[in-house]
């Protein structure tokens, strides 16, 4: 796809500015919390400071600040953009597991070009702010459009993708055309 790149995992992220730059009133739900804090624990490493309920609603400036920071700790050894990646690999089969995943996911089984076309309820589910768009796919691809995510477009969002496909026992690759820093195309492949 003309314009699409793999995503740059090297490049740096200023935590504090992304978390200003969020609105205010952008709320997410606590399961993708709940999730990087059962990673932590899994790895023996100190929990989160409170519990979060998967239903809550919280705000994206301190998942910002809270997938940031435990990203790093449990990915010691990868950039932070890196990190971020695999924290979002574990998205989708959180969410998936949770009620409202399977109600919408559940009877889609691993078929992945069926999941990709739900994309903008699960985003218009766990997300107050931003959007996303199903542009088109086929039977291996799917190209989706996100605006105004501001929850890691560039990096959690690809694991995000990529952890779908993993739960799904696919391999595949994502590719993303960038319009800016919280807006962008993904262009998912599977075989």
């Amino acid at each position: 796809m003309l314009g699409f790149r793999e995503p740059d995992m090297n490049g740096s992220l200023d935590l504090v500015a992304m978390e200003a730059a969020v609105p205010k009133e952008a709320m997410t739900r606590g399961m993708f919390f709940a999730d990087i804090a059962e990673a932590l624990k899994r790895r023996g490493l100190p929990p989160a400071d409170k519990p979060y309920n998967a239903f809550g609603n919280y705000p994206q400036r301190d998942f910002i600040l809270f997938a940031g920071t435990a990203a790093r700790t449990i990915f010691p050894e990868c950039s932070q953009r890196e990190a971020l990646r695999r924290i979002g690999q574990l998205a989708y089969p959180t969410f998936k597991q949770n009620i409202l995943g399977k109600v919408m996911f559940g009877v889609l089984g691993n078929d992945v070009g069926a999941i990709m076309k739900l994309v903008p309820k699960g985003y218009a589910a766990t997300l107050s702010h931003g959007r996303a768009d199903y542009i088109n796919g086929g039977p291996n691809f799917a190209h989706i459009k996100l605006s105004d995510i501001h929850t890691f477009l560039d990096s959690y969002q690809v694991g995000l993708f990529e952890g779908t496909l993993l739960a799904c026992e696919r391999k595949g690759s994502v590719k993303v055309k960038m319009t800016s820093p919280t807006s962008g195309e993904f262009y998912v492949e599977w075989a």
